[in-house]
């Protein structure tokens, strides 16, 4: 996700130039960490803006099966409706 918003956020400023110069221009590679997230400076120094490893992944309880009107995933249902996740099921138009 945050891959993606990083790629849109390029594509708004470099509107011509294919993803594959985007990354080639602003992801470098450092200790085989391969997904950090460049810029210069106006000395012409590299800053690392962002770091892909520095974020954690936080597996959502929806990818195993599940179903909210059985007794035993009652507490997951009252996580979810806490957390400010949505619905658990899309609206209808």
């Amino acid at each position: 996700m945050v891959y993606q918003q990083i790629i849109a956020f390029l594509k708004r400023g470099y509107r011509r130039l294919p993803i594959r110069e985007l990354i080639r221009k602003h992801f470098t590679k450092i200790e085989g960490n391969n997904w950090i997230f460049v810029a210069n400076d106006p000395k012409g120094k590299k800053i690392t803006l962002f770091q892909m490893g520095w974020v954690d992944i936080k597996r959502d309880f929806m990818t195993r099966p599940f179903n909210p009107f059985l007794p035993e995933n009652e507490s997951l249902v009252e996580k979810r409706s806490k957390s400010g996740a949505g619905s658990l099921f899309p609206k209808r138009r």
